[in-house]
């Protein structure tokens, strides 16, 4: 999908983080919908707010570093 794209053209180490949790993500939430009585759901809603955790830290310190909006996007993952 979109997510292994990004990883096939990640130019750096850390684009190719985010794009593994990107795709780490969006399987989660594919495996969610298939098997909906199952665990997968629960354990892709338990990484979607890690991920939502992560990034809303990444803000607070990039808004505290002095960071431009756009260097703030840039480390964000968002699926």
């Amino acid at each position: 999908g979109p997510a292994l794209r990004e990883l096939e053209e990640a130019d750096s180490l850390i684009a190719f983080e985010h794009a593994t949790d990107a795709a780490l993500l969006a399987y989660g939430d594919r495996l969610g919908t298939i098997h909906p009585v199952s665990i997968t759901p629960v354990i892709s809603y338990i990484l979607a707010k890690e991920r939502e955790v992560e990034n809303i830290r990444a803000i607070a310190r990039g808004k505290e570093a002095g960071l431009s909006a756009e260097e703030i996007e840039s480390e964000l993952v968002i699926t």
